[in-house]
Formats: C-alpha cells, structure tokens, sequence
C-alpha cells in the first residue's frame, strides 16, 4: 500500500495561474506515486515530487522563487525521514535550483539537522548542486501574490512515512528571514507510527501554533487525516488570524489537507490508486 499528497501553497491564486498550478500538482504526484509503485522509498517519493514542483515557475520554491528586499533569492527547505524521525534542512540557501536535493545531503550526509545562509550555499556547493543566476530563479512578481510554498508528504509500501517542504520564503522579506517551511514540527513533520504533515501560509503564524506538529498530534489521538487538517487550520485562525493550508497523510494511507484561504493548489493519489487534484 502506497499514498502520496502534494501542494503547491495555499493562496489567491489568479485565474490564469489556476489551471497551471493544479495540473503541476498532478504531475508531481504521479511522479512521486512512480517510485513508489516501483518499490522507492517515501523519501525518494517526496523528492522527486518537490523536485518537480521547484522546477514549476507558478510556483514559489527553486526556480520561481520570490526575491528578498534586497533582489536576492534566500530559500528554505526540510525533508523528514519518519523511520528515524530525522531530518535535514537548509535555510536561506542561495543559488540552487532544487533545494529540497540539498536538504536530503544534510540528511544523509552530514552529522547535522540544518544549515544555513552562506554555510548552506558552500555544502551545495562542495556537494555537485547545479549552481543558477538569481536571475534564473526569481519568479514572476504580481502585486499581492505570493505564492506558494511547496511540499508532499508519502507512505511507501514498507509502511515509511516522509515529508518534505520548500519555498522561496515571503515576497521582499527581510534578508535573513527564515519562516516555517524548514523547521521541524513547523512546515513538515513525519512519524511512520502516526503520520506525516506539510504545512504553507503565513509562516510566522504557522510558527505559533507548530502547524505540522498540530496535524500530527491530532492523528496521534485518533482523528482521520482529514478531521486533523481541518482541526489544525482551525487551531491557525483561532489562536493567530493567521492563514494557511496542510496536506497529510496517517500510518493507513488516508489523506487530508485544508485550507482557509481562497485557494490551496494540491493533487493526491489514494491507496487504491486513485488520482484527486484541486484549487
């Protein structure tokens, strides 16, 4: 039995982004859902689909990344091995095009959970990433919108639950701002006995309440995936006025995501094979 769930940010997507950002999430499920029929690891599901939607320009994570305040690109990303509950992650990490490959390196390569800023751009170097211009990633900018953080979260069929997240962080941020996406418990969270969690949104909100950590923990206590999500965004609006969105999935394959903004780009496929996908 395999699952995977994936977003592409929870927003106001314009109406000629609409189509775009959908049909992407489908494209990053079903590579994802690939590996997994063929015995991958739910890391290598999760990579491989965030990897894909890095490369979808419409959204906000590698290339099509928003500057900060200064026109530079300064990005995060996790990915969280729920056999171990270890994970790696980079923030503000500059200049490569997939950073969610970099944070799988800490993962596995290193003795360490996050690397940041200049350190973070030195490992991906001294680690083979393909390098680009900042002028290769920025995204194309619209008044207002910002979107969206990316991520997926998959149980393959050893029953292993992983979780990943990446973004380009908040239009014209402070350099040096690092929100929600690359913190444990925060923008992705994993436990093969439970479930796992991405989160997206206002990160300093998602922050408050440990967006993924809430999914999760409501999971633990015996809610359906969906119920979780739904709980949790509640927990978001309730304890910050914050906005924002989660996808998830349990230890039994059952999916969830909710959302209390005007969009959340997602697509699914279920247990049983089934594709789902949506705004």
């Amino acid at each position: 039995m395999t699952a995977i769930i994936v977003h592409g940010g929870a927003d106001d997507f314009w109406p000629e982004w609409r189509e775009a950002a959908w049909k992407c999430c489908e494209r990053a499920a079903t590579a994802g859902q690939e590996l997994l029929c063929h015995g991958g690891s739910a890391l290598d599901a999760v990579e491989r689909a965030v990897r894909e939607l890095e490369d979808a320009t419409v959204f906000n994570a590698g290339t099509g990344a928003y500057p900060n305040a200064d026109g530079e690109v300064e990005m995060d990303a996790i990915i969280v091995d729920g056999s171990t509950g270890r994970f790696g992650a980079v923030a503000g990490v500059q200049h490569v095009r997939h950073p969610i490959g970099v944070a799988r390196a800490v993962l596995e390569r290193t003795d360490h959970s996050m690397l940041v800023g200049a350190g973070a751009t030195r490992f991906a170097s001294e680690q083979g990433f393909d390098f680009v211009a900042t002028d290769d990633l920025v995204g194309e900018v619209k008044s207002g919108s910002q979107h969206g953080t990316v991520g997926a979260v998959a149980l393959d069929s050893q029953g292993v639950v992983a979780a990943a997240t990446s973004t380009g962080g908040a239009h014209n941020k402070l350099p040096g701002r690092v929100g929600d996406s690359p913190l444990i418990g925060c923008g992705a969270m994993a436990d093969s006995r439970v479930g796992g969690a991405s989160a997206t949104g206002d990160g300093e909100a998602l922050m408050r309440v440990m967006m993924a950590r809430a999914v999760f923990e409501r999971i633990r206590d015996g809610m359906s995936a969906m119920d979780a999500a739904q709980a949790a965004v509640h927990l978001l609006k309730k304890e910050t006025g914050g906005t924002g969105g989660v996808i998830c999935v349990d230890s039994l394959g059952r999916l969830g995501h909710a959302h209390n903004t005007p969009h959340l780009a997602y697509a699914s496929i279920d247990a049983g094979g089934v594709l789902s996908s949506g705004l």
